[in-house]
């Protein structure tokens, strides 16, 4: 054991943790390695264990120090190679100097222990200097913390490593050449690597450190093979972390490789391809890529978990404030993950996933707006998007006779309630930031109750099958009041009737009824915090979902408006190919001069709208341009097949590492991503959507249905009826509406129907009166002190 002699510096950094776009991620196809990695830079960065939403390093890289020149890997230009598209095990090669230093990595996991793998061999020509020697850094952030961590170099049954902890986790690094020295340090100005730097060699002499940021350096004394192996080690305990490190040691790393590739061959064997043979073979390679991400991002013990990326965006500028970054599971991603299993044929793994959104729905009916793997929430918003969307999953696993014998009737029924009572206006739209009439939103909750209405008519419930039918159609009729608007100046400009926003706050609905396009919306990620401008002025590719889930034609006069004025306002052009932003004025990118993203910037342009656009074209039979959009967005995934959440659309700024056509420094690889582009090749290939919502598409495809309702509800209130309409009191209580016409003596009571989804209802005879009638009408039964309320018919 080496004497643990404390660390004693005080010049600490403050936590940060590693650059969120990778070059690659890996984990073994099999449950019995817990074990998840990702690559940036070349050099190892998060290592996952127990689960995929959980990190333990920040960085595992080699500092070579040759004639005084200290030369450290993470700081050169690095080629990343995966073996295959389909396995995500890495070639990397990077040279350290002009002088033909090079080192050549292998990285991939154990697949039969919970441990990272990496054969390392140095290459250097013959004349180089006489003495090579040759550092493993480690960066320990274990479970999820960069804080407070402990570590020192020690033993396991007498072969020297370095060993760290937090809480009830654990981590072992052991190498296949010994340990011949080292130092535990707190990261600084004065840390391992900074001593290396100064005086080219370790002189530091500290063999611990305790709850800190912390940085570990061990020398590793080569051989004339010049090649060594590291095996990290992860475990409840160091003693268990070290004997998983020595035992995929003695095995061998042959062994594995050989293993770990086998295993990935049989699962790409076990998933349809889409792409046809005269496609261009960068779509094949992104096709195999995404369908190994999907696989690689799902938890081993809760199946059919997946986390949005093993990414943090920016992370190299953020600490444990944000250390959860993308390693959360939002419903929204994961719905669409799962329907992209479904699209290359693993019908299976999508009902895995659906059974865990059943088993994580909250009691109201609704999902957190994303969570942690068990289901416990981790922001507190609301998006009305992921209560809308397991139901279509569900509805699209029976429609393609995959639900076996999963019930999801009591999930749908539990989701549907939720949303009649809640929706359409959403908390938040689905780039989580303001709430209001969202086109998307409002999209997938009437698909959603549309389907959920086909699901109560098998089980009987045909009042209930009604009811959500008609909520529906008064949702769809009221799309264009809500979300669409006509002659502004916008409009004007680029010579359009009108078009859809983005969003519609609550605020621009006078009388709940009219609507004032002058209403301000407010526009996140700005540098001026509470930037407003009118909502008719912001635009969004989210119009596109009225189309992408029935509710409207692809050659709706509207649409084609609306993409008008997206094109002209949000779509940019890259070396690679087109890409859409988010919306007007977005502000989550990297600002001008290309800093990370610190809560303001500028918003580029997203992949996933490249691909959502792609489906608009299929949707409106313009095969060709779904077909080089597909191509484009191919385009714009990593040498390694890995696609981003963002790509630089602006000039190139080299000495921050960005180039136009390439990815941000956001987040990469981005599983919703990866899904889109799935199914986009299976939509090319039947030429038709592939996740259009059938029930949706058959009732407002063709013969639009009209709606005789006006709905009244106490958080969204109407005040106007138009003349012929039936108005429609939802209270969450009371027993019965009482009505009266002050102009007459008329009056009634309509009793509440009860349908047991926690909201009640009553229809009050308002189709028959003129224009100019004023109704007032109270919930509740005689007695009840509740505030009369007034409608007036137009």
């Amino acid at each position: 054991m080496w004497p643990a002699t404390p660390s004693p510096s005080d010049r600490r950094a403050p936590v940060r943790w590693s650059p969120g776009a990778k070059d690659g991620v890996g984990t073994a196809v099999g449950t019995r390695s817990r074990v998840w990695f990702t690559l940036a830079g070349g050099v190892v960065t998060e290592v996952f264990y127990p689960s995929v939403d959980c990190a333990n390093t920040r960085a595992l890289y080699l500092a070579v120090v040759v004639d005084g020149r200290v030369f450290v890997d993470r700081e050169a230009r690095a080629d990343v190679r995966a073996v295959a598209p389909w396995a995500p095990a890495y070639d990397v090669r990077t040279p350290l100097d002009e002088g033909g230093l090079v080192v050549h990595k292998t990285i991939i996991t154990d697949p039969e222990r919970s441990v990272l793998l990496q054969r390392i061999r140095l290459e250097w020509s013959a004349d180089r200097a006489s003495e090579v020697r040759v550092y493993v850094i480690l960066e320990p952030h274990v479970g999820n913390n960069g804080e407070s961590n402990d570590a020192w170099l020690g033993d396991y049954k007498g072969q020297r490593a370095v060993l760290a902890r937090h809480g009830d986790a654990a981590l072992a690094l052991l190498c296949s050449r010994p340990f011949i020295g080292g130092a535990c340090t707190y990261a600084g100005d004065d840390d391992a690597l900074a001593d290396l730097r100064a005086n080219a060699m370790l002189t530091i002499d500290s063999t611990a450190a305790r709850s800190g940021n912390l940085q570990v350096a061990a020398e590793v004394q080569l051989n004339d093979s010049r090649e060594l192996v590291l095996a990290l080690g992860l475990g409840q305990s160091p003693d268990n972390a070290g004997q998983q490190a020595h035992a995929s040691l003695l095995s061998g790393f042959d062994r594995s490789l050989r293993r770990y590739v086998r295993e990935w061959r049989r699962y790409r064997r076990s998933y349809q391809s889409d792409v046809a043979d005269d496609q261009p073979s960068v779509i094949a390679t992104v096709h195999a890529s995404s369908v190994t991400m999907l696989r690689a991002h799902e938890d081993k013990e809760r199946a059919g978990a997946m986390i949005a990326s093993m990414a943090i965006p920016w992370g190299e500028a953020h600490g444990d404030h944000n250390s959860h970054g993308y390693h959360l599971v939002w419903p929204r991603d994961l719905v669409e993950a799962a329907g992209a299993l479904l699209a290359v044929g693993l019908g299976q793994s999508a009902r895995r996933t659906l059974l865990y959104l059943m088993s994580t729905q909250e009691h109201d009916g609704a999902w957190p707006q994303n969570m942690w793997l068990d289901g416990t929430s981790y922001y507190q918003g609301m998006q009305l998007d992921e209560v809308a969307l397991p139901i279509l999953l569900a509805s699209m696993l029976a429609q393609h006779d995959e639900l076996d014998v999963l019930d999801p009737w009591p999930m749908i029924r539990a989701a549907a309630a939720y949303l009649t009572r809640t929706g359409p206006l959403t908390p938040q739209d689905r780039w989580e930031e303001e709430g209001g009439y969202s086109p998307y939103t409002v999209a997938s909750e009437i698909a959603a109750l549309v389907a959920a209405a086909r699901f109560a008519d098998a089980r009987g419930e045909h009042e209930l099958a009604c009811f959500l039918r008609e909520t529906a159609d008064y949702w769809n009729a009221s799309l264009e009041r809500w979300t669409y608007v006509s002659g502004t100046p916008m409009a004007e400009r680029y010579g359009v009737d009108g078009y859809y926003v983005r969003l519609t706050p609550p605020g621009a609905m006078s009388d709940g009824w009219a609507v004032d396009t002058s209403a301000p919306l407010t526009i996140k990620n700005q540098r001026c915090k509470g930037r407003e401008r009118p909502y008719r002025e912001i635009v969004s590719p989210d119009a596109l979902a009225l189309v992408r889930f029935g509710v409207r034609r692809a050659d709706d006069p509207r649409i084609r408006d609306t993409i008008t004025v997206i094109d002209a306002e949000l779509k940019t052009s890259t070396v690679r190919g087109p890409v859409w932003h988010r919306y007007t004025d977005d502000g989550y990118g990297e600002p001008a001069d290309g800093s990370p993203h610190l809560g303001w910037g500028i918003g580029r342009g997203w992949p996933l709208l490249t691909g959502e656009r792609a489906h608009y074209e299929i949707a409106n039979c313009q095969l060709d341009r779904a077909r080089a959009l597909c191509e484009a967005m191919a385009r714009e995934a990593n040498p390694t097949g890995l696609l981003p959440e963002q790509i630089w659309d602006a000039p190139d700024i080299p000495e921050r590492g960005l180039f136009n056509g390439q990815p941000t420094g956001s987040a990469m690889p981005l599983v919703w991503a990866h899904a889109e582009f799935l199914k986009l090749c299976r939509s090319l290939s039947e030429q038709k959507v592939f996740d259009l919502p059938a029930d949706a598409a058959a009732r407002y495809g063709s013969a639009m249905p009209a709606s005789s309702l006006v709905v009244w509800r106490a958080d969204a209130e109407v005040r106007v009826v138009p003349r012929g309409r039936t108005l429609r009191v939802e209270s969450a209580d009371g027993r019965e509406v009482r009505w009266r016409l002050p102009a007459s003596e008329r009056h009634g009571c309509v009793e509440m129907r009860d349908l047991g989804i926690g909201l009640l209802f009553a229809d009050v005879p308002t189709a028959e009166l003129p224009p100019g009638a004023e109704l007032c009408f109270r919930i509740g039964s005689v007695g009840d002190a509740r505030e009369e309320r007034r409608v007036r018919v137009t």
